[in-house]
């Protein structure tokens, strides 16, 4: 039994500081795709004149990855509460 309880110890992410850093850089990660993936979207849409939102949307798009990266890089294994 000592042998199953060192090995719970020295698990890689028993520390939560460390689980919140790689949660939290897989929804940076997430996060990022989706929103150029949707950047796209929206060039390629603009650039074939069906939609006129100009560059209002890049730009909340560019305001949300600066706040996503900006949270990530100044406080990688912050939670919510």
């Amino acid at each position: 039994m000592n042998g199953i309880r060192e090995a719970l110890k020295t698990r890689k992410y028993n520390d939560k500081g460390m689980r919140n850093k790689t949660v939290n850089w897989f929804v940076l990660l997430g996060t990022t795709i989706l929103y150029l993936i949707y950047a796209g979207i929206l060039i390629l849409d603009f650039t074939k004149e069906k939609l006129s939102v100009g560059v209002a949307m890049p730009l909340v798009i560019a305001c949300g990855l600066a706040i996503l990266f900006n949270l990530y890089f100044f406080k990688k294994s912050g939670t919510k509460e």
